[in-house]
């Protein structure tokens, strides 16, 4: 599985308003919601919340990768979300939020190794400082495209 197929433009917002982590949240899982990949927003919203009470998402660099294993996820995706004004997130730099991508992963073993080679595939678009920049002076949605193509 390649991160192409799970991010998908409807998935996508590069102008987003949110004054915190839960608006933030809130508005990526609309998104899915709107894109037909979960089953109930308040049933994942619920595990989202309690894999980010096990630990920090924010890797830094303004980036958060927040991330749900639940049983209303239809079948996995990401949406990403490039918010308007930066929002404080428990990070490993101790930087506020800018970018943040929700991987919403359906609760059974077949989409475990899927899910790890999304994540690294992720990571390691990541690594890259300049990838980072082009993220965060993205104005369009075939830019973010670009990116991961790359």
């Amino acid at each position: 599985m390649d991160f192409m197929q799970v991010l998908r433009e409807n998935t996508i917002d590069l102008n987003m308003q949110a004054k915190n982590k839960d608006e933030a949240l809130g508005k990526l899982i609309d998104l899915l919601d709107n894109a037909g990949v979960i089953k109930s927003k308040e049933g994942f919203l619920k595990d989202v919340m309690a894999r980010e009470a096990e630990g920090s998402t924010g890797i830094g660099n303004f980036i958060a990768i927040p991330h749900g294993k639940s049983e209303h996820v239809e079948k996995i995706s990401v949406a990403l979300g490039k918010l308007v004004d930066p929002i404080p997130w428990e990070t490993l730099d101790g930087k506020p939020v800018k970018i943040i991508f929700l991987f919403a992963v359906p609760n059974n073993d077949n989409t475990n190794q899927n899910h790890l080679k999304l994540l690294s595939q992720l990571a390691t678009t990541l690594a890259h400082e300049e990838s980072q920049e082009q993220l965060l002076a993205a104005k369009k949605k075939n830019e973010v495209f670009n990116i991961f193509q790359s």
